[in-house]
């Protein structure tokens, strides 16, 4: 809708009149206005997209979050993610804490679908595009485990994690500056805007390291051996 409300754009433009009252005549919450809601530009400096729900759907959702960052949607769109945790009636919630990633052994895959096929080779069996397809979703399925995970986002420094804890605590206590519109609400902002340059900086930093270093490992060998060290 491009609709631009007050209190973000500081002036608020036809689009965002319609908004309201569509949001007055339909008993409407917007979600980007509620204190849950942690993060608000949803493109650039622009809050642009707006998740509107009723007083019954409102119950169910436990958490809200603008992904400022851009971590997860740079690649996907040039709009910032949002993210909703909703506790659906009848339906447990995940434990908090207890998360779970699958960890797949791919030289065990390559081995084993090279063992496969040299079997049937011996056999003298005719091997056709498809069964080489389900030896290889068999051999993933086989070397590929569940593993726990304690960290919402694992693959984080300690100094990410710290600096991403700053960001949430200037969030929280912006949304309550925006809520009570205090005064110091625009020092406030330039603060989360450093924590979230100072998270992303640091992200950015950390990521160009890795890449280095997996560079690095795959070109400082044979040449016929980068294709085993890319895959492993």
């Amino acid at each position: 809708m491009n609709a631009h409300l007050a209190q973000w754009a500081g002036a608020q433009n036809v689009r965002g009149d319609l908004l309201l009252d569509f949001v007055e005549q339909n008993q409407l919450h917007i979600m980007n206005m509620v204190e849950m809601c942690e993060g608000s530009h949803t493109r650039g400096q622009a809050v642009l997209d707006y998740v509107l729900c009723s007083d019954r759907a409102r119950e169910y959702i436990r958490s809200m979050r603008i992904d400022e960052t851009r971590i997860r949607s740079k690649e996907l769109s040039d709009h910032n993610m949002i993210n909703l945790e909703i506790a659906l009636p009848g339906v447990s919630a995940p434990v908090k804490g207890k998360k779970f990633v699958v960890k797949t052994n791919k030289s065990n895959i390559a081995e084993l679908t090279r063992q496969a096929l040299g079997d049937r080779q011996e056999r003298g069996e005719k091997v056709e595009n498809r069964d080489l397809v389900e030896l290889i979703k068999e051999h993933s399925r086989i070397s590929s485990e569940k593993v726990k995970i304690n960290q919402k986002y694992p693959e984080w420094s300690v100094e990410i994690r710290r600096l991403d804890t700053i960001r949430k605590g200037i969030s929280r206590e912006l949304r309550r500056a925006r809520k009570c519109k205090e005064a110091d609400l625009e020092e406030i902002s330039q603060r989360y805007r450093k924590a979230v340059s100072d998270v992303n900086e640091r992200i950015a930093r950390e990521t160009a390291d890795k890449d280095k270093k997996m560079y690095n490992h795959i070109t400082r060998c044979p040449r016929n051996q980068r294709a085993k060290r890319f895959w492993s």
